[in-house]
Order: C-alpha cells, then structure tokens, then sequence
C-alpha cells in the first residue's frame, strides 16, 4: 500500500471503526489535541461519539518516513447532531509502517460542548 493510500486508509479507519488497514504497525499510537489512545482506544473513542462520519482531504504532503494532511471531518454524532472539525495531522511510518497520528482539531460547527469531540473519551 503506497504511503499516500496508507495514510488516507488510516484516516477513515479512525471514523469508521474498520480494522486497521494492512500496514498499520502494533502497536501504533493515536494523539488527539493531546490525548493518546492505543488501538482500542480510538475504537472506543469513535463508537461512543460518532455514527456517522465523511472526510475531506484539503492538503497531502509526505516524504516516506512521514506525511501530514489538512482534512475537514463532517460528524454525525450519535445523538444525531452534526459537527464539523478541521484536523491537522501528522503521521509517522517505520519500515513501512504506520506507528504515529498525532492530530490537532478545532470546532468548525457545532456546539461549543463538541469543541473536545476529537479527543473526548
């Protein structure tokens, strides 16, 4: 999977839930706005929080050790609510590997209490 694929693969995963996608390293590690989760944590982290969720890439850079996007995450909470987030991202690979996200959100739309949504656990 190139490095392009992989990051834009774990970006979903992280919304959606699925299995992690072949070349995700374990353990890898998960920051949001501070907090960092381990595999289960952001699975727990999005199924308590989000049911549904879209994901636009604005920006892509990458070198093949690391890459980093600008994306916009339109969230529909599970208690119906829609939220916006623009995330900044960054990740790290070794040996091919995704090992690190380390992610920065802010509150594009939504209510002031979703403004912790990224990180909330």
């Amino acid at each position: 999977m190139s490095q392009k694929a992989n990051v834009l693969a774990m970006i979903g995963w992280s919304f959606l839930c699925a299995r992690p996608p072949r070349g995700t390293a374990r353990p890898w590690l998960q920051r949001v706005d501070g907090r960092t989760y381990d595999r289960a944590g952001v699975l727990r982290h999005a199924a308590a929080v989000t049911a549904r969720a879209a994901v636009t890439i604005e920006r892509i850079v990458g070198d093949g050790r690391s890459a980093a996007t600008v994306h916009t995450a339109r969230v529909t909470k599970t208690t119906g609510q829609a939220v916006t987030m623009k995330v900044v991202a960054f990740y790290a690979f070794a040996d091919g590997r995704l090992r690190l996200v380390d992610e920065l959100t802010r509150l594009e739309a939504g209510g002031a209490e979703d403004r912790d949504l990224g990180s909330r656990s």
